[in-house]
């Protein structure tokens, strides 16, 4: 499987996350990110993350896009989002499993990420990417501490 994780500036990936976000790949994730209907609402959007934007480029096509907030020097927020066509296919475990190497290169000792109490598929696959997961009402939480010498 081809999958590769191109780091893009926010004003290079406005196109892709106006294809995003829509309701259908919205309904899992946070209420705060909504549709957006324009461009320019898309690119406000992709400022308002404050993260460093991947775009998940699929057989070299655009299938999705990767945030990492970093609040810390030391600790990592994921999150993803691929379009439905390219849903089901095993890519989002590729892709987690990338940014879990990139974060090791960077000597990062944790990534946090998250996914709504019913998005079952996010959970599973995060756990099988090795995070911890806990649980707060309805959302799910996950953490994943790096073997490597680190943590």
């Amino acid at each position: 499987m081809l999958v590769q994780l191109v780091e893009k500036p926010a004003n290079e990936i406005t196109a892709l996350a106006q294809a995003l976000l829509i309701p259908e790949v919205l309904k899992h994730l946070p209420d705060h990110w909504q549709p957006v209907t324009n461009a320019e609402a898309a690119l406000n959007w992709l400022n308002e993350q404050q993260a460093i934007f991947h775009e998940i480029q699929y057989q070299h096509q655009p299938a999705g896009l990767v945030l990492i907030h970093q609040p810390t020097p030391d600790t990592w927020y994921l999150g993803f989002m691929l379009l439905p066509k390219f849903w089901g296919q095993g890519i989002a475990s590729t892709v987690v499993k990338q940014v879990q190497t990139l974060a090791q290169q960077a000597a990062v000792k944790q990534i946090v990420a998250g996914a709504s109490a019913d998005n079952i598929a996010s959970q599973k696959l995060l756990e099988k990417c090795g995070f911890a997961l806990s649980q707060s009402d309805d959302q799910v939480y996950a953490q994943w501490v790096p073997d490597n010498g680190v943590a």
